[in-house]
């Protein structure tokens, strides 16, 4: 009788959080970022959260990209400092163009927006989508970008120098994995690259002012 009442309190209190009814890595408590209707996800610097059919608590997983399932950032304009403006509910998102076909947010996003946001579209004038780049292609951008900054002396030369050192050697640490591994490199040294990353490309956002 008393294993029957354990059982019947386990259900009432599963039955009571319909919200944690959800595949999660971990959870946390406490308000989460605003959604417009359930399902939405949103991304913070900690990772992606969803929202569950009556919100709270809510969950997140791996970072890297934000989204709302099926939402249209519609084709950016440029801006006249050759930046690419993505209206974004209230909010003007303005964004960097890889050659690559990437658009990443290392000139910064407004408070509440997340600040890993990567978008992909072949052209201009082709509707973005939320997008990991590989490796290799972060990379890259990212240097490249750095480059384009110091150019415009929108960053420092001491910082220039020391991300520029950074990104470099995590550009041939990825080279090397990649070497030694025949091209199979392991998942979690992959997501450490990827983790080391997107730090450098915060601490980007922090060190670039645009003119």
């Amino acid at each position: 009788m008393k294993n029957l009442r354990l059982v019947a309190l386990a259900a009432s209190v599963f039955l009571a959080a319909p919200a944690l009814a959800q595949t999660k890595l971990n959870s946390v408590s406490g308000p989460g970022p605003t959604f417009a209707y359930p399902g939405m996800t949103y991304q913070s610097g900690n990772g992606v959260y969803y929202r569950g059919a009556t919100g709270y608590p809510y969950s997140y997983q791996q970072p890297y990209g934000f989204g709302y399932p099926g939402y249209n950032y519609g084709v950016p304009t440029v801006t006249p400092n050759g930046l690419y403006n993505f209206g974004l509910g209230k909010q003007a998102i303005n964004m960097w163009r890889a050659p690559s076909g990437y658009y990443y947010p290392w000139y910064g996003m407004p408070a509440g927006y997340s600040q890993t946001t990567i978008l992909y579209a072949p052209t201009t004038s082709t509707t973005p989508t939320v997008q990991q780049p590989p490796i290799s292609t972060t990379a890259s951008d990212m240097l490249k970008f750095i480059d384009e900054a110091h150019g415009k002396k929108e960053i420092s030369d001491g910082d220039y120098e020391h991300l520029r050192r950074r990104v470099t050697d995590l550009q041939s640490k990825y080279r090397d994995l990649f070497s030694q591994s025949n091209g199979n490199v392991d998942p979690q040294d992959e997501q450490q690259i990827r983790t080391d990353l997107q730090s450098a490309g915060m601490e980007i956002q922090g060190r670039v002012h645009p003119q």
